[in-house]
Parts: C-alpha cells; structure tokens; sequence
C-alpha cells in the first residue's frame, strides 16, 4: 500500500483525529497552538519503522488498542523515500496558480531541492505551505523527516557573514539585492538606508517559524565557512524571544537586529521602510548600529561524570565578542564599543544567552578576552592596539554619517548670519571641517559662543551639526555643576563637550576646571563606583552663553577662541529651512564639504585675538587689577619717559580697592603688559635696599634702546632716573 499522508492509514487517521493532530511529514505529526500569525508545538509525534508511536508528552500518546491498530496497519504500508531533485521540472498540480514570487525552493549544501514552500491564502490568511518530492515521483503535500533545512544553504560557500531573516521571504529579497542581476535590483540597493552593511553577506531564511526555530536545520550554517552570524526576527515578541534559541543552536559569534519601536509590528527587512523615516528622500531614521546588539549564546554545560553538578564552560564563540579591561574592571562590547558595562550589568544583559546567572565571570577567567586597560585613540582605525605599552581596547567609533557631494550652500549661508566678522569666520569654519573630517587632530583651542540675546542659534551649532558629524558616541552634554563636580567621567572618551550655559563671573574655578580639558593630552578619569583610571584626552568643547561674564579667562589665555557672535535673530523661517536642510542629507554634505577644506588646523594652531576675547578678559579682572591698568593707561598716554616700582604700584592698588586684593604681583603686572607701550625690566632692580620689579613705558623703552650695547648698569641708571610716585602720576595727569 502507498501513501500520499499519514491520513491514508486509518488507524493513524483516526488517533490524530482524537488528538487534534495534523501530519507533518510522512513519519510525524503535531498539535499545534495558534498565537495570530504564529503558532508553537503543543506535542510532536513521531512513528518509528514499525509503527511504534513517541511523543514528547504522555497525554498524547495512543492506547493500547489505538497502537496495536496502528502497528496492524503499518506493516502492510511502502514508505517512499524523500528524492532531491537539481531542478524543478514538474510542480504538483496544485502549486500550478501559485506566482513565482510566492514560490521557494529550498536546497541543500549541494544546491539539491530538498523542500518547496508556498505562500497560500487560507481563509483570509497567509499561510506558507510545505512541498516535498519522494522516490515514487509524487509531490507530496508534507515536511521532508527530520528537521527542517535552512533556505539559501547552497550559498554558503566563501561568505564570512550570514543574515539570518524569519523566514525566506526576505532573505530571498535581500539575496536578489546582494547579487544585483538587474539595474532595477541596483538601484534598490544602492537606496536602502542599510545597503552598506547587509552586503557582502549570504542571506538565509529560517522555516520554523517565531515560536519553534529548534525545528529548523542548523548545522548547515555550522558546517560551513560563515564567522559572523546576524539574527533577524520579525519586530514582535515571537521574533525577538526567537533569537537566543537560535543563537545557543548555531554556536557562532552572534549579533541581532532588533527594530525598535518606530518600525511598525512584524516588520522585516522586506518591507519598506516606513515614510516618516525619510525627507525629502533621504533616510532620517535609525541607523543599522543603532539596531544591532550582541547575541552570542555564551556557555555550554558540561556533564561533568561525577556527583554534583555539570560544569558550565565559556563557548570558543563568545571569547572574543566582549573585552575585559582589567585597569577598568569594565567589559566592552569588541565589535560596538559604546557598550560598556560593570560586571553586574554585563551579567544582566547577557542573561538571556547563557547558563549561568554569572557569565561575566567566565569572561574574566578567559585570558584571551583580557587586555589592559581603555584607550581612546580618534588617530587609530583598530580596536585592539598597543597603546602605553600595554594592550588596550579602543573605545572610538567614528560617526555613521557618510560623505555627500552637494552645495553645502545652507551651511556657509548659516556661519555668514551666526560670525558677521569675517576673518573669525573662517577660524570657526577651519575649526569646524577639522573636527569633522580630522579624527586624528586635536586642536589646540575651544570654542566660547556669547551673544547676550537668546535664540541666535549657538544651539543648532553645536548640537544639531557638530554634535552627529562628531559621532553621538563620542559627546557628552555636562552641565556647569556637572564641570565643577569631582567627577569628570563625562569627558572621558569625547571628541566633542557640549556646554549648554557657562556662567561663573564672580569665580576662576570654571576656567581653572576647565584649562586641563582644553590642554592636558591625558586625564584620570574619576567615575561613580568605578577604579580610577587615566586615559588620552581627546577633548574639545564648545561653551555656549548668554553673558560676557561666562568666564573669567586670564590675559595671557591661549586656550578659548571667542568670536564675535551675531546679536540680531536669524529669521524663523530661515532656521526652518536649515533644519528641513540639514534632515534631508546636509549633514552629508558638511562632512564631504569638511573632507574637501582646504586650511585644515593642526595640534599647534592658536586661537587668534578678537575683541569679545578682550572685553570677557577685561571683565575678569579683579578691582586691583584694573586700578593697574589704570595706571599703564595713564603712563602709555604721558607725554615722555615713565617708569614706576612695582611696591609702590601695589600699595596704590590695594588704597584704591574696594575690596580685599588677593592678586599677587605677578597678576597685577601680568594686567599692566597688557597694555601696549608697557614693559616690565628684564630683572629686578635693587632700589632703597630691596629688589624691585620696575614697569615702564615706551619713552623709557627708546631711550634703553638708543643704549644698546651699554652695560647694564647703566641701563639700570637710566630706568631709576624715570622712577615716578603712581600717585602722582594719577593725580596729576602728569605731562613729563
């Protein structure tokens, strides 16, 4: 007797009947539990060669007088063999109406067909029906025995990466892509958001289904040359629960995509990206990083052959998907670095991939996951470097956004309206391309935005331009309390700091806090609950404020470049459209336009003089200090030769203060040379029985001149001969 089904043997008809069971195969049969478009294996059962029923749960299995039927009736039963066919010449007449675009052919390693799958509609519902072809020639409407196999498995030949999708449908699309047989398939590629990271891949389909992938074929993909495996469910719960169970089958370095809430549910790579991602046609939405997360299923239990418990061992493939920094006493994530995580985190998130509760601590003991300490190295394109004479791991990813030729127009049209000063316009704009396009510069100044009225766009600068050509990853937002906090984590492993609103006029602890950011090529990094440690700075900041009083920045400073910032508002629309601008691909176009700048700065670059710089000094200055002023003012504008001493200078500023002077004398002098025609002699002078410090003015400097080549005592003669009480002098008005 030949079968088509197991239907066709009645005793076996009759008990699945009971049972709410439907073949599977020619040898199995399922009750099966829908969940909406999903359903899970309630009780597989199978028949062995005799007959004989096995079924994973005993509510299920036949009576006596049921098996003894069943086993009447299967011995006068010819079971055909499944026969692979190279190609598909003769489709059963039912698959005849079904279009090639809902027909898959599933073969083996050896490109054999081993299964076909149509897409059906069943009562207003899709449905994905198995085909199989036997030794007797006839199509059967069934599952091949056994598991079930992988679609696109004759792919796998010379690819490193596989993407596994939930199903064939998209893997098919994706494969058609990837191979680009027509320009329309080009074009669609060269469209996608994520075509740069889902090709040079081979893409496979899981058959399964959401709720059981254990049925599906996987040592296919662990058979062959594949090193890197991407999951992709479906955006639904079914789908994402799928991904560790399949992650734990494959016994490869996993990753999963996992869409998150902006993608619609049951998303898949086939379907289109939904419209509100894109402007103007250019894709606005996540990026496939942003998606992409760890799945490596960790451990593997050992049974150990002694009483007790089995051991728990780390797999061959999840040595290397996460680092140890043994300085750090942190975990890194190898592959996405901005994933970084205590012990106790990384147990928690690794959680769903592994045996124990304590994966963590298998990591450490595993001497090839260990390097060093952090680094943080924009001038290195490598993860694991040898930086400071030790392995290290580089936590710096460069931003995703990608060159864009264009008319960077908008943006040069913006810095014309926010920097009306031209020549410090075009330190902003070299500053600016450097910092985009020159990962490996660091530039020796920050950048102070002051303009007393709000809303001029000082904003839109910093966070929505730099702050994504930078890289997300690598800015910090601290706040002015967080810069005066003892701890400063929030400069660690940045390019770029983000001051929102600097504002200490009646204190230097912001400016003092703040040179070591601008100019210390190292920091120690001091971070809640974490071991201190030191690391390269990186670090430039912009600092946003709407006062003058921002700062107090010392006259001699070399580490702020503040340029004039337009006090008149942009018109609205005009920020409307750089923003629409900037959202539909002019962010590409800044970072082509900063590729392609020709000024670039370099490590040794000093920030040039301009007068909000002066007027933010001028107003930093303490009371005994600008009474010096004061007084170098009065002596650059006499009339001839004047020359005071600096003890004489001191007593005059601290009668002439409000207020208690600290300054020392270094800083009062420091105040005076910054007054042009004002020197200071190169040594001090003993005058009156002490050693003074004596400034002068210009005459004074012509005469010294006039005496070059003389001894220095002489010199010292003709400086005395000048010497003028301050107070005098500040009375009288003095025309010498």
């Amino acid at each position: 007797m030949k079968i088509k089904t197991l239907n066709d043997i009645e005793p076996v008809r009759r008990y699945l009947k009971r049972i709410g069971a439907e073949p599977r195969s020619l040898k199995t049969a399922v009750v099966r539990e829908d969940h909406g478009q999903y359903w899970r294996d309630i009780a597989v059962i199978r028949f062995d060669f005799e007959g004989k029923v096995e079924c994973d749960r005993e509510d299920y299995l036949p009576t006596e007088s049921e098996q003894a039927q069943i086993s009447g009736a299967w011995v006068r039963v010819t079971f055909p063999q499944l026969k692979l066919v190279k190609r598909l010449e003769k489709l059963p007449k039912e698959l005849k109406g079904v279009k090639p675009e809902h027909l898959f052919e599933y073969r083996d390693g050896n490109g054999a067909i081993v299964m076909l799958q149509a897409r059906i509609e069943l009562k207003g519902e899709r449905a994905y029906v198995p085909w199989t072809f036997w030794d007797d020639d006839t199509w059967r409407n069934c599952e091949p025995d056994g598991l079930l196999p992988v679609y696109n498995a004759d792919r796998l030949k010379e690819v490193a990466t596989a993407f596994i999708h939930e199903g064939a449908k998209a893997a098919r699309h994706w494969q058609r892509l990837v191979d680009g047989k027509t320009l329309a398939d080009r074009k669609e590629l060269a469209e996608h958001p994520w075509s740069q990271e889902l090709t040079s891949a081979v893409h496979l389909g899981w058959t399964g289904g959401a709720m059981s992938p254990g049925r599906t074929d996987w040592r296919v993909i662990k058979a062959s040359g594949v090193k890197r495996v991407v999951i992709v469910a479906d955006n639904d719960d079914p789908g994402t629960s799928a991904i560790a169970k399949i992650a734990r089958e494959i016994r490869l370095p996993c990753f999963a995509v996992r869409f998150c809430e902006l993608f619609p549910a049951s998303f898949d790579l086939a379907d289109a990206f939904p419209k509100d991602m894109f402007a103007e046609g250019v894709y606005v939405g996540p990026s496939f990083h942003d998606c992409l997360h760890p799945a490596t299923w960790m451990t593997d239990v050992i049974e150990t052959g002694k009483k007790g418990r089995p051991a728990i061992v780390l797999r061959d493939s999840a040595r290397n998907q996460w680092t140890y920094a043994e300085e750090n006493e942190m975990f890194v994530c190898t592959e996405l670095p901005f994933m970084v995580h205590s012990e106790e985190s990384l147990n928690s998130v690794l959680a769903p991939y592994s045996d124990t509760t304590s994966p963590a601590k298998l990591l450490k003991r595993e001497v090839s996951a260990h390097v060093r300490r952090f680094a943080y190295r924009p001038d290195l394109d490598k993860r694991l470097i040898f930086d400071r004479g030790h392995r290290s791991i580089n936590l710096h990813s460069p931003s995703p956004i990608e060159p864009r030729a264009g008319d960077a127009g908008p943006w040069l049209e913006y810095l014309a309206y926010l920097f009306p000063n031209e020549e410090e316009r075009k330190t902003m704009e070299a500053w600016c391309a450097t910092l985009i396009a020159r990962p490996q510069v660091r530039i020796g100044y920050s950048i102070l935005l002051i303009s007393e009225r709000q809303g001029i766009g000082k904003t839109t600068l910093s966070n929505a331009i730099m702050a994504p050509l930078v890289g997300y990853d690598n800015v910090s937002y601290p706040s002015e309390s967080d810069i005066m906090s003892d701890f400063n984590d929030w400069m660690a492993r940045k390019r770029l700091v983000i001051v929102a609103e600097v504002y200490q006029g009646s204190s230097w602890k912001s400016y003092q806090r703040l040179k070591g950011l601008v100019t210390d090529r190292e920091i120690t990094v001091n971070a809640k609950f974490q071991h201190r440690y030191t690391i390269d700075n990186w670090c430039h900041m912009i600092a946003c404020s709407n006062s003058k009083r921002a700062l107090k920045i010392e006259t001699d400073d070399r580490r702020w470049f503040a340029p004039e910032v337009n006090e008149v508002p942009w018109a609205l629309n005009k920020f409307v459209e750089l923003r629409h601008w900037l959202n539909t691909g002019g962010l590409g176009i800044i970072k082509h336009w900063a590729d392609e700048y020709d000024g670039i700065l370099n490590a040794t670059s000093q920030p040039p003089k301009t007068q909000t710089k002066e007027d933010i000094i001028e107003g930093s200055m303490s009371q005994a200090q600008s009474e010096a002023v004061s007084v170098a003012v009065s002596m650059a504008e006499a009339g001839g030769p004047l020359a005071v001493l600096m003890s004489d200078l001191r007593g005059y500023v601290k009668r002439h203060s409000d207020e208690k002077v600290f300054d020392n004398d270094y800083e009062i002098r420091k105040a005076m040379l910054r007054t042009k025609s004002i020197h200071q002699f190169d040594k001090r002078i003993r005058y009156a029985g002490r050693l003074e410090f004596i400034m002068y003015n210009q005459g004074v400097q012509e005469e010294l001149t006039q005496l070059n080549g003389a001894e220095p005592a002489e010199k010292i003669e003709l400086v005395k001969k000048h010497l003028k009480m301050v107070e005098a002098i500040m009375n009288e008005g003095v025309r010498m």
